[in-house]
């Protein structure tokens, strides 16, 4: 691609070329659409001449990829991929707002029988449509990209309907294991940045969702992930530090409705070093449960704040799921302490293991005292204190258990 312009090929004839020369993203999909499969995944490629970064302004729906194909934006010159320190440096825009429209697919991906494998968008901006990106297939990925921000990783480019849209799939990564797959997915509205249709086993890692590329503003989707009933075995977070997705600013950070969905070791509602909370009013539902069952917890669950709404629901759908809960609160619960005191805390961690017999297979700590707490120093004490001296207290029972489980839900809402 060597051109900003939207204009369609002249002629399929495995030359992209437009009326007037230039080869354009539509026109290189529309060759790509016309080669077989069996060679696949094919390449798209961009050498757009000036400095960068280029926008190409989209003003009808993009053809449907219907080959495997790789989307490569940092083959366009000064492009590069985000590292442990560094934001992306994203030289190739694509921009739907003059469509107009919030149904109107951006890139759009599907997997058939002449498209042998997965195909891969990689180093583009996308924003400005209803789908910015929408996956069909197995297989897929997307890394390295701003979905739903501009090019500068801050001013907002938004998908009007979602970010990244899976359809129908199974095995597709969103993100990846190293630095260098970060995607930043923020700035999207109604079902958000991510939301997994029938998307089964999708791995979610590594990724900035809510937030700007540093990870420090707040650019908030209406949802972080939204995970389908239809969507099972879902993984979102790993345990490498370049695994981990922060997932902050967002109205929901992630809803999950879908069987078997691990949540491991992600940042929720907090700024990409943990320091600080990235917006006190959003986030209020920082990890919901809604019909899901299995994928956290078998046998025997500690959970603290039992009595607030949060764990009490929690405790709730747990029970109904048939595991047996030890509830942890002030009062009225199975195990009474008053968690804001070191005294309490070690109490607490005593009276489950009495319970449990030194053997537990999930430990849930929704810690939620809000601003109005007194004096305030308990916001610290109660939503950060509690839960690491619970699970440095359980840890061993944990290590006990079969395929032992945790979840820290830490609010101040």
């Amino acid at each position: 691609v060597n051109s900003t312009d939207d204009f369609p090929d002249l002629q399929v004839n495995g030359i992209c070329a437009t009326a007037f020369g230039t080869c354009t993203l539509r026109a290189a999909i529309q060759e790509v659409n016309a080669l077989g499969g069996a060679s696949g995944p094919h390449n798209i490629h961009f050498n757009i001449a000036g400095a960068g970064p280029h926008t190409i302004q989209i003003f009808s729906p993009l053809p449907r990829l219907e080959r495997a194909v790789v989307i490569d934006g940092t083959t366009e010159f000064g492009a590069t991929c985000p590292t442990a320190a560094l934001t992306a440096n994203i030289m190739i825009v694509i921009d739907g707002t003059p469509i107009g429209s919030n149904v109107a697919r951006g890139l759009d991906l599907w997997r058939n029988a002449a498209a042998p494998s997965g195909s891969t968008i990689k180093g583009v901006a996308i924003g400005g449509f209803g789908y910015g990106v929408t996956l069909d297939g197995d297989g897929h990925s997307v890394k390295c990209s701003l979905i739903g921000l501009n090019a500068d990783g801050s001013s907002a480019l938004g998908n009007q309907t979602a970010g990244i849209y899976v359809w129908q799939g199974s095995g597709i990564t969103i993100g990846g294991s190293t630095y260098a797959d970060r995607n930043v997915i923020s700035s999207n509205t109604r079902d958000g940045g991510i939301s997994l249709r029938d998307g089964d086993a999708a791995s979610i890692l590594g990724n900035y969702i809510g937030t700007s590329s540093a990870g420090t503003l707040d650019r908030g989707n209406a949802n972080g992930i939204l995970v389908g009933e239809l969507s099972n075995n879902v993984v979102i977070g790993g345990t490498g530090a370049a695994e981990r997705n922060v997932i902050s600013g967002n109205s929901a950070g992630i809803t999950i409705n879908g069987d078997n969905t691990t949540v491991v070791n992600n940042l929720i509602g907090a700024n990409a070093l943990g320091t600080h909370v990235l917006n006190p009013l959003m986030d209020k539902a920082g990890a919901a449960i809604g019909d899901a069952v299995g994928g956290l917890f078998g046998g025997s669950a500690a959970a603290s704040g039992a009595n607030a709404p949060r764990g009490a629901a929690t405790a709730a759908l747990l029970r109904d799921r048939g595991h047996r809960i030890i509830g942890i609160d002030i009062e009225g619960a199975d195990v009474t302490a008053d968690l804001s005191q070191p005294a309490g805390r070690a109490g607490a961690v005593s009276g489950v293991l009495e319970r449990c017999g030194g053997v537990l297979d999930g430990l849930v700590l929704c810690a939620g005292l809000g601003s109005f707490a007194k004096p305030a120093i308990k916001l610290a004490t109660v939503n950060y204190f509690v839960a690491v001296a619970l699970l440095d207290g359980l840890r061993g029972a944990l290590a006990r258990g079969s395929s032992p489980s945790a979840v820290v839900v830490s609010s101040v809402a």
